[in-house]
């Protein structure tokens, strides 16, 4: 007989989840969020409510001490036409990964890294040093996921699975797997001051026929070995992980298997 998980969960229940995995003040946190699959938060009627609920909750764990990082991906470049460079307005472009993340790149003093395809969006402490200078590469090397590993940061999964990894393609690079490849994009930048043209090194899916590109495997590995923790909220779960450990766990098992992160479809005898 299994136990139901409650219909509803409050923000102090927010507060209680991201605090059992061991997230406190001063963190650096990247956040990856899917609220839908938790069910119905207390009291809240709207959008805009439960990711201010969100925000703050983070906040209260985290502390002005602590730094969010949330992905606001926009993939702007892949839209770039021969005769029309598409333009990637640090300020204006929307996220494409959700409400939250559009919700939270619009907050203030919330600053955003120059990335016109997998742009990370933070506020705290850290979070300018971490994005100045970026190379002009979304996952090799110097890129902000390659910074990430020589910080302390933690991953945090909020309504999402351990399959949602923020460095996966970082380490597919790495890795050389031949299933993805560097491509060069173009397009223009506007920076808020002013808008220059701009390319881009971007890795791309090499397509195959029934082949997909995923993080299942590799995240129920970490689960199994350990690295992810989780926690109930609502009707779904949060995870947290540490970035560092799950990176060098992906670097490893990688090793043992090149094609970890292909789910391609086993070969007719």
């Amino acid at each position: 007989m299994s136990l139901r998980r409650p219909n509803k969960y409050s923000g102090e229940d927010i507060v209680n989840a991201l605090r059992k995995l061991g997230l406190k003040r001063g963190d650096m946190v990247y956040f990856s969020t899917g609220f839908g699959f938790l069910g119905k938060a207390e009291g809240i009627e709207s959008s805009e409510d439960l990711n201010k609920l969100f925000f703050d909750a983070i906040r209260k764990v985290l502390g002005s001490e602590g730094t969010i990082l949330i992905p606001t991906f926009s993939y702007t470049f892949g839209k770039s036409l021969p005769s029309q460079p598409a333009v990637f307005d640090l300020i204006e472009t929307k996220s494409e990964t959700g409400p939250f993340p559009e919700f939270f790149r619009q907050q203030p003093g919330v600053s955003r890294s120059l990335d016109p395809m997998v742009s990370v969006s933070g506020i705290g402490p850290d979070f300018k040093e971490l994005i100045a200078d970026l190379p002009p590469t979304s996952y090799g090397a110097d890129s902000i996921f390659d910074r990430l590993t020589k910080t302390k940061a933690k991953i945090c999964n909020i309504g999402l699975g351990t399959n949602w990894i923020p460095f996966i393609h970082h380490t597919d690079w790495l890795a050389k797997v031949s299933y993805r490849r560097d491509k060069l994009f173009f397009g223009e930048i506007h920076d808020g001051t002013n808008i220059y043209k701009q390319t881009w090194v971007y890795a791309v899916p090499i397509s195959r026929v029934n082949t997909m590109f995923h993080g299942h495997r590799l995240g129920k590995l970490a689960e199994d070995a350990g690295i992810w923790e989780w926690t109930s909220l609502g009707r779904g779960r949060v995870y947290a992980a540490p970035y560092r450990s799950l990176f060098d766990f992906t670097v490893d098992s990688l090793k043992k298997n090149p094609v970890l992160t292909e789910n391609a479809p086993k070969r007719k005898k």
